[in-house]
């Protein structure tokens, strides 16, 4: 009888213990749930909210941030007809590495572009990006309240003439955007 007992004792911890060895199983992980993200956690269940999508260091962000606001004190140096010429010059004073400087008007016009002259008098509010993004329309949305944005999506890297990541710095003046951007290669 105690045989008959302990064995039904035995069984009902194992049980209990499988049972909450389980519970591990469906624990909510909180982090970053969003595959475009720097800080994606492949490990999270839960967004908490972190995600961060400019994935480059402080430097990295000043030496763009530094390029745009040179762009725009050269604009007041020298004035728009002039520093627009030597903007759209690909082999000009603007070009640094994979940096360049473009110009948008405030819906989106293309008054000057380092990279791509083509696009130089055309809107492209409604440009996508490879994966279908809308990143004009993005940026223009966070100037909406703010003087400076910063956006990415995957663009043609003059250095390497492959998509990759770009992250776009923006900067309000006057009527105008002023932006350059660098790339992540991965």
């Amino acid at each position: 009888m105690i045989k008959r007992y302990l064995s039904i004792a035995i069984v009902i911890i194992s049980s209990v213990l499988l049972l909450t060895s389980c519970e591990d199983d469906d624990e909510t992980v909180s982090g970053c749930t969003n595959t475009e993200a720097c800080n994606y956690n492949s490990s999270a269940n839960s967004n908490d909210g972190s995600c961060n999508f400019i994935c480059l260091t402080d430097n990295e962000k000043t030496r763009v941030v530094d390029f745009v606001q040179s762009a725009i004190n050269h604009v007041q140096s020298v004035g728009e007809t002039a520093a627009f010429a030597e903007f759209n010059d690909t082999a000009g004073s603007f070009i640094d590495n994979e940096l360049y400087i473009f110009v948008w008007d405030s819906v989106a016009n293309v008054l000057a572009h380092g990279f791509q002259s083509s696009l130089i008098g055309t809107n492209v509010m409604n440009l996508q990006d490879v994966k279908g993004k809308y990143f004009v329309q993005e940026i223009y949305d966070i100037l909406k309240t703010n003087d400076e944005a910063w956006g990415w999506y995957y663009w043609n890297n003059p250095l390497t003439t492959t998509i990759d990541k770009k992250f776009t710095y923006a900067k309000k003046y006057n009527d105008m955007i002023v932006a350059s951007g660098t790339y992540n290669v991965q």
